[in-house]
């Protein structure tokens, strides 16, 4: 399996995990100086301090798995009716776009639906796309490529293989 980078960003501190199949190999972490996060949104000193915390590493891992904190994302649960599959995504977007009070452009979205009786239970995720580009380009510039960008706590049950239960932080 090729080495990866766990990297937990948080809005003070940084932790990053190197691992490959089921063991980590390296971990590292280090609180992040003032500017490096500012209003959920990751700073290009971000990138200096993911190489300085992971230093003289073999450099075997190139690519990379973000968790980052819910700051800057707004969360929707809401119900769609039946529809035809084909319709789903555009029904997802206008509701999105109805129940998120920003311009549709200055965000990403992902969602989840779930078949329920009446239709579709829809979990939704609006994240700004400012703080997801900078995220992206300072993990780019620190020399990574970023796999996937995931929320805390959603990657924490993506780690675990986790299908349903509860998975929390302290």
């Amino acid at each position: 399996m090729t080495p990866r980078l766990g990297i937990d960003l948080g809005v003070r501190e940084l932790k990053i995990v190197q691992g490959g199949g089921r063991r980590w190999t390296r971990q590292a972490g280090t609180p992040l100086a003032d500017g490096a996060s500012e209003d959920g949104a990751t700073m290009p000193r971000l990138s200096a301090a993911l190489r300085s915390a992971i230093g003289e590493w073999d450099g075997k891992a190139t690519v990379a798995r973000v968790a980052i904190a819910d700051d800057g994302v707004a969360f929707r649960d809401f119900s769609l009716p039946r529809m035809a599959d084909g319709e789903l995504a555009a029904a997802v977007a206008y509701e999105g776009r109805r129940l998120v009070p920003i311009d549709a452009n200055e965000l990403y979205y992902a969602w989840h639906a779930q078949r329920v009786p009446t239709g579709y239970a829809i979990y939704l995720v609006a994240a700004r796309r400012d703080m997801i580009d900078a995220v992206q380009n300072a993990v780019s510039a620190a020399g990574f490529q970023v796999e996937r960008i995931d929320l805390k706590p959603l990657a924490m049950s993506r780690g675990m293989g986790a299908s349903d239960g509860l998975v929390l932080e302290w």
